[in-house]
């Protein structure tokens, strides 16, 4: 479909489009902020539904609910905290790359640094929560 150049912001430019502090970053670094939020929003609902399948499903051969466990109760936990904290650094990075990006120099080569190791961190701790329910939830994760 074709789209007015009047409607797109380009990418790989390094003069700005608009005055805004977004249009002022490298789109490289605002781009990766979009691809690290998407692992992160999968793990967020994994843990949703880990916990909506714990409340309705047992193991099999036992009339105990998953939610009773305490491991799989310390599952949740240490899942959420991973989430939580995996996020509160990409939120963190985020922040400082945008005070840099005005300051320029060291400051913003470190805060572009900073948040791709972030972004990777947020994926990778992605990965591994669901990982860690999917092993949690046993052969009813299938289901």
């Amino acid at each position: 479909m074709f789209v007015p150049a009047a409607h797109v912001h380009p990418f790989l430019e390094l003069r700005p489009s608009d005055p805004g502090l977004v249009y002022r970053m490298l789109p490289v670094s605002v781009f990766a902020w979009t691809i690290s939020a998407v692992p992160l929003g999968i793990a967020r609902g994994a843990i949703g539904a880990f916990v909506a399948l714990a409340s309705r499903k047992g193991r099999v051969g036992s009339p105990a609910l998953l939610r009773d466990r305490e491991l799989v109760q310390a599952t949740v936990g240490r899942a959420e905290a991973m989430y939580r904290a995996a996020r509160a650094f990409l939120v963190d990075a985020m922040t400082e790359l945008m005070a840099a990006t005005d300051i320029g120099g060291e400051r913003l080569v470190k805060a572009r640094a900073i948040s791709r190791m972030a972004g990777t961190c947020a994926a990778e701790t992605a990965v591994s929560i669901v990982d860690m329910l999917a092993a949690g939830a046993g052969a009813v994760s299938i289901f």
